[in-house]
């Protein structure tokens, strides 16, 4: 396949672009396909990238084009959420131990 492969930033998603001007998003841990673009551009995906935050994914064609797809947010999900959660459960056990004195 020719084209143009990346990993985000964040290791959850790898994207590529193939010579059948398709963009699609894989989870990198199963290779499950995410996202589809069929016809993403109208001549070859030469390169593709992921914003910092993986929010965002940049793919170029070969006729100079750029195309700029939102990551899903169910895709793209939070990755303070779960460290948010952690320390406010922690707070809530300190809290209750401390009243129990």
């Amino acid at each position: 396949m020719e084209g143009s492969r990346k990993a985000g930033p964040n290791g959850k998603f790898l994207a590529f672009g193939s010579s059948d001007y398709s963009l699609r998003m894989l989870d990198s841990t199963t290779l499950s396909p995410l996202l589809s673009i069929l016809k993403a551009h109208e001549f070859s995906i030469t390169t593709v990238r992921f914003s910092p935050t993986s929010t965002l994914l940049v793919s170029g064609g070969v006729d100079n084009s750029i195309r700029i797809v939102t990551v899903p947010e169910k895709f793209a999900g939070q990755p303070w959420s779960m460290i948010i959660l952690i320390i406010l459960a922690l707070l809530v056990i300190m809290v209750a131990v401390l009243l129990q004195k």
